[in-house]
């Protein structure tokens, strides 16, 4: 490898490894929080603690260009740069308090995978975030992973997971969905190519872990509890 091609990856590792930044307590608004060198994609507005007052949720991502890869680097364009996902509560002086900030949202490493982020949506005082698994090439297996959240005891509390994949090659899927509110937890086999459930299996149990996870304590949502089941 060649002194340039060195320099290239030193500089794309530092890019990788760069720490999230620490967003300020409150500020006059929801776009406020967001610090330079970051573009707010996408923006919704609820009722999320029940005072009265319309908060936001916020999907930011860097702007780093160290970390956005041009068709003659791997024969693709795609963008490495992490998102943060937002909360802030509005106050009634006018001005807005972060309630968290979380990298749930797991960041695209390489040319041959998609997008993790998928969709994210109200859903009463909630909100329900998509993350997607997909690799063109390395990887046999694609799906996705669901968290449904809203304010609860105290910070913004993961309510509900569901995580289905399914084998490129045989069909063979899995659905994972915890309740984290009753504990309960359901795991699902099945074959998505079979014409009749003869080969389903579902399966009930409590919950391994601990049922009380904040948003904010959650980091790259792909990987949250692969070793489920």
């Amino acid at each position: 490898m060649n002194l340039l091609a060195l320099t290239l990856l030193a500089a794309a590792s530092t890019a990788l490894a760069a720490p999230l930044p620490r967003l300020p307590a409150s500020a006059a608004t929801p776009d406020a929080l967001i610090p330079n060198g970051w573009k707010v994609q996408q923006r919704l507005r609820a009722d999320f603690n029940a005072d009265g007052l319309t908060d936001t949720l916020l999907v930011a991502q860097s702007t780093d260009p160290r970390n956005v890869h041009s068709p003659q680097e791997d024969g693709y364009a795609w963008n490495g740069n992490p998102r943060l996902l937002v909360g802030a509560f509005a106050r009634r002086d006018g001005r807005v308090q972060l309630a968290f900030q979380s990298a749930v949202i797991t960041r695209r490493t390489s040319a041959t995978m998609e997008d993790p982020f998928d969709s994210l949506e109200l859903f009463g005082r909630g909100f329900r975030l998509r993350l997607q698994e997909f690799y063109s090439m390395g990887s046999w297996t694609a799906g996705s992973v669901t968290f449904n959240v809203r304010w609860q005891d105290g910070c913004f509390r993961v309510i509900g997971y569901d995580r289905s994949m399914v084998h490129r090659a045989t069909l063979d899927s899995e659905t994972v969905s915890v309740n984290f509110l009753t504990g309960r937890m359901q795991v699902v086999l099945d074959n998505a190519g079979a014409e009749t459930d003869a080969n389903r299996v579902e399966r009930w149990s409590a919950y391994p872990g601990q049922r009380r996870v904040c948003v904010q304590d959650v980091t790259s949502g792909l990987e949250f509890r692969r070793d489920l089941p």
